[in-house]
């Protein structure tokens, strides 16, 4: 008997499995969207809402949106007669939130930095911050408000010398439509509905951790326009995390799922593997047997 598999590897498998998962029930969107924790209550309540009303969904996996990166998903989420409309930005780590981290203080003189979660979620607020800018009739394309990109020279050492843009004509017409299909709606009208998450394998938000220098040095950081300008703690409060565990869990046939499967041993499986060894080996130590070779702690 013939068969086909579509098998992806690390992240990108786990996104696809995950998406097209979601895509084949809304019920199943409704909960992966009430999986979301963010870091205010007002955020979560919104976000419950529109899950329960929610009537359509938009995913798109991987876009290319110019000199502003690709997200690993952009979901345009609406619900209601009136349809009210969510956007969230979404990415997506086959490994814990500080394995998928870099320094901001470091930012973009690091190695890489638009591929780490952090950097990855500030360049999305930076794209919104351009989209709710944006003027249909204007012949440049997508260009970032100049405030936000000297914000972002200043604070996440972003060398790259002039606003980014994007001018793909699909794009535009495509996703930048479908977020935001009046141009004419107010900036802090558009910001508002734009919501930010990391999905990684922990068991604890990130987000809500203390708020200690160290922390806030692996979170991503959002570019203040001008003094005075709300945007950047509006988006902070909107910036949400999810669990793979807590996902599994809400999506209860997700673990059976045949592409699902197919992806978790090229990605998390290797990741959770290491993290039972590592349990183990702390019980070990605990119990008062022989510490692992090479280490000269003292055992408590």
């Amino acid at each position: 008997m013939s068969q086909q598999r579509f098998i992806g590897f690390s992240e990108s498998g786990l996104l696809n499995a995950l998406v097209h998962y979601l895509t084949r029930d809304l019920k199943r969107t409704r909960k992966f969207l009430r999986c979301l924790d963010f870091r205010s209550a007002a955020a979560n309540r919104v976000v419950a809402d529109l899950a329960k009303d929610l009537t359509e969904c938009t995913f798109f996996v991987e876009p290319g949106l110019g000199e502003f990166g690709i997200p690993d998903v952009v979901i345009v989420a609406r619900a209601g007669e009136a349809e009210r409309r969510l956007v969230f930005f979404v990415e997506m780590k086959a490994k814990s939130y500080v394995d998928s981290a870099a320094s901001n203080r470091k930012g973009f003189k690091g190695r890489n930095f638009g591929s780490f979660v952090n950097g990855q979620l500030s360049m999305r607020y930076r794209f919104a911050r351009t989209v709710a800018r944006w003027d249909a009739n204007a012949t440049a394309g997508l260009v970032e408000p100049a405030e936000v990109a000297t914000a972002a020279a200043q604070c996440l050492a972003d060398d790259f010398g002039r606003s980014r843009h994007l001018r793909k004509p699909e794009v535009l017409a495509g996703i930048v439509f479908a977020m935001r299909p009046d141009t004419r709606e107010p900036e802090a009208g558009f910001l508002d509905r734009v919501f930010y998450a990391a999905v990684t394998e922990d068991r604890a938000n990130p987000f809500k951790a203390p708020d200690t220098e160290a922390n806030r040095d692996l979170w991503p950081c959002y570019p203040a326009g001008a003094v005075g300008d709300p945007f950047a703690a509006d988006a902070w409060a909107r910036t949400g995390w999810c669990g793979w565990p807590d996902i599994e869990t809400a999506l209860e046939g997700l673990r059976g799922d045949q592409e699902y499967k197919l992806a978790l041993p090229l990605s998390l499986d290797p990741v959770r593997a290491k993290a039972r060894r590592g349990a183990a080996g702390q019980e070990t130590v605990k119990g008062g047997a022989t510490p692992p070779r090479g280490g000269r702690g003292r055992v408590e």
